[in-house]
């Protein structure tokens, strides 16, 4: 039995700052950012190996940006593939995927800044692999309404609307009391009255996906990429 990054970890990915080695130098598929950008061949591999695969960049408390990008590793009987090399090629160079202390089969990496544009992953292990699985992390985004410190009307519907250049193929709006998933980008999403409660401390967060199956690898296998933004606090009287 394979396993699957849990919701929450697959849109939101994994740090793991303890392990790095090196240091980053700056789900289908959609249009890259650039137009004009050559899209890479499919990849492929051997067949062997089940991968569940995450770049996730967001904002940053201080400012700027951070990417944690994250990948599970296993067999084909569903068992923990450990001492694997997994890297990931950015568009700012080539990062490589640490397996997390205590957590065998499970990758990681994090690293500040954040560039969309086309991620590839290589997964060797012994005689079996996964080369050239690519997905297109989104072009960042800016959540316009509500704004931090706005004061909204508890149990009325709340607009959000956010700025994006790229529509990408899946969007998450989710608060302290509310969380619902869109098959499209269409920059606004309403919050229904009946999950606005009454709260000084409310939080809205946007996430914007893409997603690809992993060519060359067992049945399930993905890669996402994803862009995270966050405003708070939202007043909610």
């Amino acid at each position: 039995m394979h396993s699957t990054l849990s919701p929450s970890s697959r849109l939101l990915g994994v740090a793991s700052a303890a392990v790095l080695l090196v240091v980053l130098a700056g789900c289908g598929r959609s249009i890259p950012s650039k137009p004009g950008t050559p899209l890479p061949p499919p990849g492929g591999g051997t067949g062997t190996l089940h991968v569940q695969a995450e770049i996730s960049g967001s904002t940053a408390p201080a400012g700027g940006y951070v990417t944690a990008f994250t990948a599970v590793v296993e067999d084909a009987l569903g068992a923990p593939v450990s001492g694997a090399t997994v890297r990931m090629s950015t568009p700012d160079g080539q990062v490589l995927l640490m397996e997390a202390p205590g957590v065998v089969g499970t990758y990681s990496f994090s690293g500040s800044g954040y560039t969309p544009g086309i991620y590839s992953l290589d997964v060797i292990s012994g005689n079996d692999e996964v080369l050239g699985a690519w997905v297109v992390a989104p072009n960042t985004h800016t959540i316009v309404s509500p704004a931090p410190g706005d004061t909204v009307t508890a149990s009325s519907d709340v607009v959000v609307d956010w700025d994006r250049i790229d529509p990408t193929q899946e969007v998450i709006v989710e608060t302290l009391d509310y969380q619902a998933s869109m098959p499209d980008d269409p920059g606004r999403a309403v919050i229904p009255g009946a999950a606005n409660p009454p709260r000084n401390d409310q939080r809205v967060t946007v996430t914007r996906a893409n997603r690809a199956t992993v060519n060359g690898a067992q049945q399930g296998s993905e890669i996402g990429a994803c862009f995270i933004t966050t405003v708070e606090p939202v007043i909610v009287l």
